[in-house]
């Protein structure tokens, strides 16, 4: 279904109508998120009794958070072709399901690697995040609801910061600059110090969609 985002934005241009048989095919050949979000399998209790499926199998990867990041948007991308409200109503039926069994400060919804709960100690791959945030925009400029824009926002000023961790992996020794200020006597001059510089952690991560 990415490939859908483009689409659109190319039938827009063009007005081909090819373009929208061949989002049609994207959606019919692709996971049923709309359903999955209408039953939503992996909540508190699948947590809870330790049935939510760690492993990259198809189970699994409906439960990657990286996925749902990506996939929160989908039922919302559809519902401009196919103007079924089921598709509409289901993209808020999933914020409401992050946010009941896996949601977290910040706007967030937990996940490493697969959705974790709600429990505070659990976070969010940086993935995860960044994908959840492009699916609201999305989602903004697909249905009109500044309620997006104000997740967005939530998350890029709370979430977004928390996913970069300092000093970066495999370094120690922080990269540090010399800096000196000169006071009148008696009070000065003092001598140079150093202060580490910013720094941000790359962090490698994937994305598959199960089919």
């Amino acid at each position: 279904m990415e490939h859908a985002v483009t689409g659109f934005s190319l039938f827009r241009l063009t007005k081909d109508p090819h373009i929208l048989e061949t989002v049609e095919s994207i959606f019919t050949n692709s996971f049923d998120w709309t359903s999955y979000y209408e039953t939503f399998p992996w909540d508190s209790q699948a947590v809870a009794d330790g049935t939510l499926p760690l492993n990259w199998k198809a189970d699994g990867l409906t439960a990657h958070v990286v996925n749902n990041g990506t996939a929160v948007k989908y039922p919302g991308l559809w519902y401009q072709q196919s103007k079924d409200k089921r598709h509409r109503d289901a993209v808020y039926a999933a914020l409401e399901k992050y946010d009941q069994h896996h949601g977290q400060i910040g706007g967030r919804f937990s996940g490493d690697e697969h959705l974790a709960g709600r429990r505070p100690t659990q976070g969010t791959e940086l993935c995860a995040v960044v994908e959840f945030m492009f699916s609201l925009e999305v989602l903004l400029s697909v249905l009109g609801d500044p309620a997006f824009g104000d997740r967005l926002e939530k998350i890029c000023f709370n979430a977004l910061p928390a996913t970069f961790t300092l000093p970066r992996v495999g370094f120690n020794n922080p990269s540090t600059s010399f800096s000196s200020v000169v006071l009148p006597p008696p009070l000065g001059p003092i001598t140079a110090t150093k202060s580490p510089s910013s720094m941000t952690r790359s962090i490698p991560c994937s994305t598959s969609m199960p089919l």
